[in-house]
């Protein structure tokens, strides 16, 4: 099989990757081709999840992959358990991977915990949970084990790199048994037995009753519950008070056949769930609504068995552990020499062109820093398939040349490689075909790119032709509103991260900071917003001393921050939207002593319109905005106060083009209406669009100033790389 370097170009909206397994907030659409369902009219052509066919020939080779399943009942239910064991058996013969059971493991108990736990201890790849009420403790634990694979059945929470939802769309046989439930009941009178009155089950009971009442207009639907997903008792007797009510037909979502065996006993007809039940009440049986989860399992085993790996745009990483723990995080012998692991690191970075401090603690690195241990990390696991998100937004272009020519190396050695980039330069340099998204929809699909040019890809990507450039005044630079005199800073390591820097930003100029990642930029721009503590110097706003002011202060002496952690340090990522949006402003929004929710909820709408955020409630968690969206939020937020100054890092990082040239517009205006605004960026193609002036930092030192208009991009460059310095 011919191995080729891919690249996917997510345009305008945001788009979600492999989404059967990210979900989303509905489980009607967690997964188009999971579970496919089906309805019998009577027993012969049930489908039970066994009768499977000879399967596909280009079935990938897991024998190497351990997939684990629990249960909630047994297999010998008939019933629910029984369909999910049907499936995987279905995929251990389909995939040659190796299947593990537990069962009966009670809903929010230690024993979940527990047999997960057990199940990763002896090399489980992939954990599948079949009932609804796992899914708060396996989302914890797919945190706490970030390299093994989790899916969770029924529910409804999801992230976006190893835990994911899946369902089916059972509502529509559902709808159809309905139909057959409610041309065979004489009385209009239907009886449901049901268990828990939650989501999936909620979605079921409808869609039956609307197909009952499509067959017979005036019939009803009474439900008993049970509060139990198997107990034959318990069922019998719901069903037997439902027929005693006068129901002569018995719908269940339950798990065993208990009312099938009443509904048969007391002459009435039956409509099952989960499998062909037929052989149990074979004259009350109508029809039922049957799983077939064996190609989802198949699915997901062989995704895993092909070594996907994913460096996400936002990072997975555990800020207190070493490089080289991170790297290894789940993929190390149970038996830990360190200094080995340390070593293997190093060589591994080493051998890819990568530079790592294997010893060093993640939180101290830059963003571009630990962009490269997220790449380290799937290096390490040798993966076969290789998924990069805008793994280019932290790098210099030499760096990005360099991670291009580590993904040809990749791609010689038979990996395939999918780049997801807005960078017209890096598609064209690197990849083989282009797929173009647009809008969430596919435009162009595996295009090869030595047949087609930028501008052609550029029309593709915004729809007609290539944006103009950005559109700007020369106001002409005006007083000093931000003035940094010979500062310096400490790292929590104890060294010094700036060296004596000096700078001065007017009002109505963009200048802008170019450098590698890890020079300075961070501890810079968080010492001038009061993050971080000086050890020299001093900076003053409009002529304010605020050395030591407090954050607070310094924005109300008129500075905006945008952070390049837009999460970890911009936005509270577990708040909500709203709660995000006024975090700046929420002392104006009281009402009295107390917060005008109607007043905050009027701001963040502002907000949310201005800067084009696109949202699904406002009253979501900040985390469940894309990338895109989450920069907008902040920068609005950032903006909406008129500051004097602002200091805005990386700030059109992992935007899509719609989404830069926003923002970009937005920072060139605040430059036209007078703002003095203090721009980092590795994007030199941007600051040499956007800044007036450009300074150069290494190693905590600005080496070189720059006219933006007249310097080219090879000089600065250069100046990145230490090969040049110009006098500032």
């Amino acid at each position: 099989m011919k191995r080729r370097l891919l690249v996917v170009l997510a345009i305008l909206l945001g788009f979600a990757l492999l989404a059967a397994s990210c979900g989303d907030d509905s489980t009607d659409d967690a997964t188009d081709d999971t579970g496919d369902s089906g309805t019998t009219d009577d027993g012969d052509d049930a489908d039970d999840g066994d009768d499977s066919d000879d399967g596909d020939d280009s079935a990938v080779d897991a024998s190497d992959v351990t997939a684990a399943f629990i249960y909630i009942g047994e297999p010998g239910d008939a019933g629910w358990t029984y369909a999910h064991d049907q499936g995987r058996q279905f995929a251990e013969a389909q995939t040659g991977a190796t299947t593990v059971t537990v069962e009966n493991i009670p809903e929010g108990s230690p024993e979940f915990d527990q047999a997960v736990r057990d199940f990763i201890a002896d090399g489980a790849d992939v954990i599948f949970a079949t009932s609804f009420g796992y899914m708060d403790a396996m989302e914890a634990l797919a945190a706490e084990f970030p390299d093994v694979a989790f899916e969770h059945a029924t529910g409804f929470k999801s992230n976006d790199s190893n835990f994911g939802n899946y369902f089916g769309r059972i509502y529509q046989a559902r709808y159809l048994t309905g139909l057959t439930a409610g041309a065979a009941s004489p009385t209009g009178n239907v009886g449901y037995v049901a268990a828990f009155p939650i989501p999936e089950v909620i979605r079921g009971i409808n869609a039956f009753t609307l197909g009952v009442r499509a067959a017979n207009p005036d019939a009803t639907v009474t439900v008993n519950w049970t509060s139990t997903w198997f107990d034959p008792a318990v069922e019998g007797d719901s069903a037997n008070a439902l027929l005693e009510g006068g129901a002569d037909v018995i719908a269940m979502h339950q798990d065993s056949t208990a009312a099938g065996e009443a509904a048969e006993a007391a002459g009435a007809r039956w409509v099952s769930y989960n499998s062909d039940m037929s052989a149990f009440a074979p004259e009350a049986y109508l029809s039922s609504a049957v799983w077939d989860w064996g190609p989802y399992y198949t699915s997901v085993i062989e995704q895993v068995a092909a070594g996907v790996g994913m460096v996400h745009q936002e990072f997975r990483l555990v800020p207190t552990f070493t490089v080289a723990e991170n790297v290894v995080l789940g993929a190390a012998p149970r038996i830990v020499n360190r200094a080995r692991i340390d070593g293997e690191v190093a060589a591994l970075a080493e051998r890819f062109g990568f530079r790592a401090e294997p010893e060093r603690p993640v939180w101290q690195l830059s963003m571009g820093e630990r962009q490269r241990v997220e790449i380290l990390k799937a290096l390490w696991r040798d993966a076969r398939i290789l998924i990069l998100d805008e793994p280019t937004a932290v790098l210099t272009p030499q760096e990005a040349q360099e991670l291009g020519a580590v993904l040809r190396t990749m791609v010689a050695d038979g990996r395939s490689v999918i780049f997801i980039s807005h960078k017209l330069d890096e598609v064209t340099a690197f990849c083989d075909e282009a797929t173009v998204l647009r809008g969430g929809s596919t435009v162009a699909a595996s295009v090869e790119v030595a047949a087609v040019d930028a501008a052609e890809l550029a029309r593709l990507m915004v729809g007609d032709v290539a944006a103009p450039p950005v559109n700007r005044r020369d106001t002409g630079a005006g007083e000093v509103v931000l003035s940094v005199r010979d500062l310096s800073v400490i790292d929590a390591r104890g060294i010094t991260a700036v060296d004596g820097v000096s700078l001065e930003v007017r009002s109505g100029e963009i200048l802008g900071i170019a450098g590698v990642a890890g020079n300075g930029q961070r501890a810079l721009t968080d010492a001038i917003a009061g993050l971080q503590r000086t050890a020299t110097g001093t900076v003053e706003i409009t002529g304010r001393d605020i050395t030591t002011a407090s954050p607070r202060a310094r924005h109300k002496a008129g500075l905006a921050y945008v952070p390049e952690d837009r999460l970890g340090v911009g936005l509270a990522p577990k708040l909500p939207i709203t709660e995000n949006a006024i975090m700046r402003e929420y002392q104006a929004l009281r009402r009295g002593p107390l917060l005008s929710w109607s007043t905050a909820r009027t701001f963040c709408d502002g907000l949310v319109q201005r800067f084009e955020v696109k949202v699904g409630r406002v009253e979501a968690p900040m985390a469940s905005l894309s990338g895109g969206n989450l920069q907008r939020l902040l920068l609005g937020r950032e903006l909406s106060g008129e500051p004097e100054v602002v200091v805005a890092s990386q700030p059109t990082r992992g935007l899509d083009v719609a989404g830069v040239r926003a923002i970009q517009q937005l920072l060139v205006a605040q430059r036209d209406q007078g703002t003095g605004v203090l721009m980092v960026s590795e994007d030199l193609d941007e600051l040499l669009a956007l800044a007036d002036r450009i300074i150069v930092m290494v190693e905590g030192r600005i080496v070189g100033e720059f006219d933006a208009r007249t310097t080219s991009r090879i000089e600065i460059g250069e100046a990145m790389i230490g090969s040049r310095r110009a006098d500032a």
